[in-house]
């Protein structure tokens, strides 16, 4: 996940979207990958996935601390 992280940090949105994919296929439910998508894609004003995966996120997570 650090590796994902440190993509995102560069700026190398595509492989880091491409990392927290594969993070979410191997466990769907990880609220470090969810968060971590969702913030990448609010930083790359693709607000409607970035809202979808918060939804999620508050879901499936309900001590996430998300709003």
């Amino acid at each position: 996940m650090r590796l994902v992280q440190a993509a995102s940090a560069l700026g190398d949105s595509r492989d880091a979207e491409s990392s927290y994919r594969k993070a979410l296929d191997l466990q769907p439910n990880d609220p470090a990958a969810i968060a971590g998508l969702a913030g990448l894609y609010g930083r790359t004003n693709r607000m409607a996935e970035a809202m979808k995966l918060a939804e999620e996120l508050k879901r499936s997570n309900p001590k996430s601390g998300v709003p």
